[in-house]
């Protein structure tokens, strides 16, 4: 499970360390959770699908995520919400289409290839 536990730490890494340096005078601890569950919502879909050996309960990041989110759908959503999840849950798998479609092209010769990809993709979904 080498793949799962590295992408747990990049998750880690990208998401809650560098989202956590956004609480502060510009927006509130609940703001940035909100702001790392969307991500992680995203992210969390695709692994699932990619990678075999993912288990949500190992990655303390995605499992308190998925706590957040099973605590939240015990309340009622109304159609609005549920066409405005699907939009996300529509762009956010485009997103990661695009993410493995570069990684398939291969790099480009320029510099931080990866992470710029990976930026990309972070960016978009």
């Amino acid at each position: 499970d080498w793949l799962a536990r590295k992408s747990c730490n990049y998750m880690t890494d990208a998401v809650e360390d560098c989202g956590n340096m956004l609480i502060g005078v510009c927006n509130t601890e609940d703001e940035v959770t909100k702001l790392k569950d969307q991500q992680l919502k995203g992210i969390l879909a695709q692994l699932s699908l990619s990678i075999a050996e993912w288990d949500s309960e190992k990655c303390p990041a995605v499992k308190s995520h998925v706590d957040r989110i099973k605590a939240e759908q015990t309340e009622a959503e109304d159609d609005d919400c549920v066409e405005i999840h699907n939009k996300y849950e529509t762009c956010t798998s485009q997103a990661y289409e695009d993410y493995k479609a570069a990684h398939e092209v291969g790099e480009d010769g320029r510099p931080d290839w990866l992470a710029r990809k990976s930026c990309n993709y972070m960016t978009a979904a």
